[in-house]
Parts: C-alpha cells; sequence; structure tokens
C-alpha cells in the first residue's frame, strides 16, 4: 500500500501531461470547446503532485524534472498554440508567417523552467512569470477570441496586439521580476498589490466574461512591479 502512495505524485504529474497533450491537439484539431477541461485537468494535477510527493516522502530531482517537462507540455507548448491559432493558424489552408511567432512562448518557456529547476531563491515567491500564470493569460485572451467576449474577437486577431503580447509575456517568463505566489502572508500590509488581485478574480468576471482573465492577469504583471518580497 504504501509502496503504491509513492507512485501517486507521478501518477498526477503524468495526468497533467496527457491533459496538456489533448489540450494541445484540440488546439490543432479546432476542438476548442475542450481546452479548458484539459487544461483545469492539467492545473489540478500540477497543484496535487507536490502535496501528493511532500505526503509520500518522495520529493526529490526526479519528480521535479518530470514535473517540469509536463508543465512544458501543458504550460509551454500549449499557451504557444493558443497564440498560433488567434494569429492565424488553421486546421487546413495556408498558414500565416507571422503565427509562427507564438512559438516565442514554448521556446521561452523552455528556458524559464530550466531556470526554475536549479534556482533554489524560488521557494516563496517567483523570479520571472510562472509559466502556470502565463497559460493563464493565454488562455484567457483565447477564451475571450473563441468566445467573442465583449465583441474582441476582431481584435484579437491582429499581429499588431497579439504579437507585442507573446513579446512582453515571453520576456516576462526570463525576467528578474519578482511576483507572489500563493504561499503570500496576506497578513502583511506590503502584499497589498495581491488583495487587488485577488480582488479582481471577485469583481472582474460578471462585468467581463472571459475577458475578465486576462484582465486580473494583467494586473498580476503589474503588482510585481510595486510588491516586493518579505525579508
Amino acid at each position: 500500500m504504501f509502496g503504491l502512495l509513492r507512485v501517486v505524485p507521478h501518477l498526477l504529474t503524468l495526468t497533467n501531461l496527457a491533459a496538456g497533450c489533448v489540450a494541445c491537439i484540440a488546439l490543432v484539431r479546432g476542438d476548442f470547446d475542450i481546452v479548458p477541461w484539459c487544461l483545469l485537468v492539467s492545473a489540478v494535477a500540477d497543484f496535487l503532485d507536490g502535496f501528493a510527493a511532500r505526503a509520500a516522502g518522495v520529493s526529490g530531482p526526479f519528480g521535479r524534472e518530470l514535473d517540469s517537462l509536463a508543465d512544458m507540455v501543458s504550460f509551454g507548448v500549449s499557451p504557444g498554440l493558443m497564440a498560433f491559432v488567434m494569429l492565424g493558424g488553421a486546421t487546413s489552408g495556408p498558414i500565416p508567417w507571422l503565427a509562427y511567432g507564438g512559438l516565442l512562448i514554448p521556446i521561452l518557456s523552455a528556458v524559464r523552467l530550466a531556470r526554475f529547476n536549479i534556482d533554489q531563491a524560488e521557494t516563496k515567491h517567483f523570479i520571472g512569470l510562472a509559466t502556470p500564470a502565463n497559460t493563464v493569460f493565454w488562455f484567457g485572451l483565447f477564451m475571450t477570441w473563441h468566445t467573442n467576449a465583449l465583441g474582441f474577437r476582431q481584435n484579437l486577431s491582429q499581429p499588431e496586439l497579439i504579437l507585442p503580447l507573446v513579446l512582453l509575456f515571453s520576456l516576462l517568463l526570463v525576467s528578474s521580476i519578482t511576483f507572489f505566489s500563493n504561499k503570500i502572508n496576506p497578513k502583511n500590509r506590503g502584499n497589498w498589490p495581491a488583495g487587488i488581485v485577488f480582488l479582481s478574480v471577485l469583481i472582474l468576471p460578471p462585468f467581463m466574461d472571459w475577458a475578465a482573465v486576462p484582465t486580473t492577469m494583467i494586473l498580476y504583471v503589474l503588482s510585481g512591479l510595486v510588491w516586493k518580497p518579505e525579508p
């Protein structure tokens, strides 16, 4: 029984990977409605595998490396494909060359994940935008485009808007800006930027539909300019 429990964390990580693969296939095939469910499974599995590893006493370099490989697909390749689709990538017909600009996201996601694996400073906060946070931004933007929330689909099909966002958020992945994590202390008054971000999660969705997601992530990015980690 104990031996089986030691395998659970790795099974969760592989579930993250499998769901991320399905999300990528769905994006390529144009089955956009199942993408949210796939990424939800990936996010939940990614959140739980660390807890399971600590509970089973199997935290170590193997799990860390496996987790990053899974994240590379779910939170590196999938957001790149979302940008690719919004830039005109299609399941058939000619593909606009600008659509390949979305590949910058998985490229710098790989750099971000490799740095995370060897950087011992990222224990209570993130140095550079975390790949799951970047994926949340692109997922929200993609769903805003897919559902035409607030009539933004036409705007989010323009390379003049999407390519600068690809460049900006890809550079944020490998930047030295500090961002708060879920380990933040809510009692510390210096963490007020986090309070604004969390408040936006509650207030914006009824008014902005899917557009609330990328808006909240933009607030999160801006918080990195003023928030300072606790000493």
